[in-house]
């Protein structure tokens, strides 16, 4: 579909360019004595798809208003059908609110365009989901199986055992970070449904965040060497001697009663003697 452009010259010194279906004009020539002409049409909102949710937005310009030969006072009256959608004017607050209707009054022209902006209501559930959703889940869900897991390698120095290095550092590295991008990546289709048909549906190519998992394996595996170190060198360090130490006790009763058998038995050359 081909949108015409139209440069509108002002005046010498100003000019704006417009496309033609965002315009609504007409022709008229009037002889000298006063009329009063009111104007009507159907105009639809603008809608913003930048966020999860749908932002609408009503543009009006007043900038033509300015090479009128004159121009008086300026009253606006919005009726909205929801009471409970709340109205913002980029002319400030309304001079007057009664339940669905709202009315601003100007004695000039306040800007060159007047925007309407509202948004959707919505539940506290689905307000709390808009909010960061996908990194939300995402990184609640990370977070919570690297507490399970710092813990696990806690409770396996404090007691002296042997932590399993492929279970306890490798395999979480790697299982994880995919775990909790595959929980980013379908929490957009899911917040969709729950946002009905508000909901943007466009949410660029948040995909290519597979990069930088890789990022997160490394960062994940640090992170545990470096919690594993100080739990051994600085919060349990007594645990890990007394385990060594036990274990090397235990190596040298068993080295003494190795030898001490060996001293029992008879030497096959003091058998042949005897």
């Amino acid at each position: 579909m081909v949108s015409l452009i139209f440069e509108v010259n002002w005046d010498e010194n100003e000019s704006y360019s417009y496309r033609k279906n965002d315009l609504k004009y007409f022709r008229i020539f009037l002889s000298k004595p006063k009329y009063t002409i009111k104007v009507s049409y159907v105009g639809r909102a603008w809608v913003d798809r930048n966020d999860l949710l749908k932002k609408y937005q009503f543009q009006y310009s007043l900038y033509p208003a300015k090479f009128w030969s004159s121009f008086g006072t300026l009253d606006i009256k919005v009726v909205v059908e929801n009471p409970s959608i709340p109205i913002h004017c980029n002319l400030g607050e309304a001079d007057d609110i009664k339940e669905n209707c709202y009315r601003w009054h100007f004695n000039s022209l306040p800007a060159d365009e007047l925007e309407l902006n509202f948004n959707p209501p919505l539940s506290g559930l689905q307000e709390a989901f808009t909010y960061n959703g996908p990194y939300l889940f995402a990184g609640v869900f990370l977070l919570l199986c690297f507490w399970i897991n710092v813990a696990w390698i806690l409770k396996r120095t404090k007691t002296g055992k042997p932590t399993p290095y492929f279970s306890s550092f490798i395999l979480p590295s790697i299982i994880v970070p995919l775990i909790a991008y595959f929980i980013f990546d379908f929490s957009f289709p899911f917040l969709d449904y729950c946002l009905g048909e508000h909901a943007s549906k466009y949410h660029g190519y948040y995909f290519l965040m597979i990069v930088i998992v890789p990022v997160i394996w490394v960062v994940y595996w640090v992170l545990l060497h470096t919690l594993k170190l100080v739990f051994v060198n600085w919060v349990y360090p007594h645990q890990h001697s007394t385990t060594s130490d036990t274990a090397q006790s235990i190596s040298n009763s068993t080295n003494k009663e190795q030898m001490t058998k060996n001293r029992s038995k008879p030497s096959l050359s003091s058998r042949a003697r005897n």
